[in-house]
């Protein structure tokens, strides 16, 4: 992660500020590494040969559980999860691994997408053959149901009782975006959100904590002249009177105009609440360095406000 910048204003409802330079200030101290106090490393855990070749292939957390997955397992099986546990004060984290869960080859890249919802109680993972839902029963996760689908799950966010889901075959830009939700253990599609450029499985998305968003980030997609293939965009529905329209309510553009390379802006999602405003945090992988012609890999995430009042 490089540094943040002030983008420019070409959007509706979503526009970037200047004041989201002050709050990843806040959030994140800026300085040296020394000085980094705010946010500081607890520890980690790391795969070994028999039990996680790609640990961190997906992450997420809500409350007091972590959710890690990994794709590809050395003693033969597909994948697996690590649920962790904090076990220390609310002050105090002290994140101890709870649960391991490993899937055998017969559910091919299982682990690859994980999400957790802790409102309806409930965890997914993703597969190349499709999604599996957990319930925490008061002891263990224990699997519910199995969800099949067309294609590969790309990515997975969830929020109050509704999860937004990318699926798309390897190789290939047919991905689809769905919401589903909680109600018959996702089984059933609540919507389909029409994208305005294909989709494939390097999207990623995010949905607002009041579910009145969802977004979705285009890393790989050509929007503009020159000799990169990959300039990406990031689009935002919304979620009006508990329905969801399935067209694209707003398309950010990569904000930086001087790439000659490939950018990759939208290459992480998260959306989030501060001093009651909603925020989205867009990760842009091979933002050219401090807007200068030559580009370089630094990266950059981008801040925008909710403006949608």
């Amino acid at each position: 992660m490089g540094h943040v910048r002030e983008g420019r204003p070409a959007i509706r409802r979503w526009r970037s500020v200047a004041a989201a330079v002050t709050l990843l200030a806040t959030l994140f101290t800026v300085g040296s590494p020394a000085a980094q106090a705010d946010y500081v490393p607890l520890g980690r855990d790391v795969g070994d040969g028999n039990v996680s070749l790609a640990i961190g292939k997906d992450a997420d957390a809500d409350g007091e559980w972590m959710v890690v997955g990994s794709e590809n397992n050395a003693a033969g099986g597909s994948g697996d999860i690590l649920i962790y546990r904090n076990e220390g004060a609310a002050t105090n984290f002290e994140f101890e691994l709870f649960q391991q869960i490993t899937k055998g080859p017969a559910d091919p890249k299982w682990g690859r997408a994980v999400a957790i919802d802790l409102s309806v109680n409930r965890l997914l993972v993703g597969s190349e053959t499709g999604l599996t839902v957990y319930e925490f029963n008061g002891t263990t996760w224990v699997e519910l149901s199995t969800v099949s689908t067309a294609r590969w799950v790309a990515d997975i966010a969830m929020s109050n009782g509704e999860a937004i889901i990318t699926t798309a075959s390897p190789g290939n830009t047919d991905g689809v975006v769905e919401i589903r939700a909680s109600g018959d253990n996702y089984a059933s599609v609540v919507a389909t959100l029409i994208t305005p450029e294909p989709v494939g499985q390097s999207t990623v998305v995010a949905l607002a904590p009041d579910n009145s968003y969802a977004a979705v980030g285009n890393p790989n997609v050509d929007t503009v002249a020159g000799p990169g293939t990959a300039d990406g965009e990031v689009y935002l529905w919304r979620k009006v009177g508990g329905v969801w329209n399935t067209a694209v309510d707003e398309t950010l553009e990569n904000p930086d105009t001087d790439l000659t390379s490939d950018a990759r802006f939208g290459s992480s999602l998260t959306m989030g609440t501060a001093d009651g405003l909603g925020w989205l945090f867009v990760g842009h992988r091979n933002e050219s360095n401090d807007g200068a012609s030559i580009v370089g890999n630094g990266g950059a995430v981008w801040a925008y406000l909710g403006n949608v009042g």
